[in-house]
């Protein structure tokens, strides 16, 4: 059997902090969940995003230690348009939770932002419109443009070239 990706694994230091705080970036959870060890939530992508109290973990993993040295991942929701970016990180600052980088827009013309979580994980929200890699494609489709721009005045330089050449004569007329 071929491996499949399936879900994230967020390990949580205040369970009802970290689900009050994706809440407000459109998941769902029910209100009882905030007590819970353990919670899942399937995304409208499909990916799963499980949710584990520090008690939990080391129900299993009794020698887990939290990451030194800052998070070693980024969640990202995607947004409708740059204007949601902008009120989506002002809502989570207003309700209390860090902004690490206020709304920007990348060289590419994609607008970002991130934010932490209560267990401080980046989370990045973005109106993903292919990113970098569409970038990238309309660039080499300008430079392809440009090219045959280029080759099409190539053309008419040789052409005006080879009238000249030729002896051409001045109009006689208007």
């Amino acid at each position: 059997m071929a491996l499949s990706f399936s879900a994230i694994g967020i390990t949580v230091a205040d369970m009802a902090a970290s689900l009050g705080f994706y809440r407000l970036l459109g998941l769902e959870f029910d209100p009882s969940d905030d007590a819970e060890g353990h919670v899942e939530c399937e995304t409208p992508g499909g990916v799963r995003i499980m949710f584990d109290s520090v008690s939990v973990v080391h129900s299993f993993d009794p020698d887990w230690q939290p990451p030194v040295g800052g998070p070693a991942m980024t969640l990202a929701f995607e947004c409708a348009d740059p204007a949601e970016v902008d009120a989506t990180s002002a809502r989570l600052a207003q309700a209390g939770h860090t902004v690490h980088r206020e709304p920007w827009d990348a060289f590419w013309g994609q607008r970002y932002a991130t934010v932490l979580d209560p267990d401080g994980n980046r989370v990045l929200v973005d109106p993903f419109e292919g990113g970098f890699s569409a970038y990238i494609m309309q660039r080499v489709e300008r430079d392809r443009l440009a090219a045959l721009a280029e080759q099409k005045r190539q053309n008419e330089l040789r052409r005006e070239l080879a009238w000249l050449s030729r002896g051409a004569r001045a109009r006689a007329t208007k």
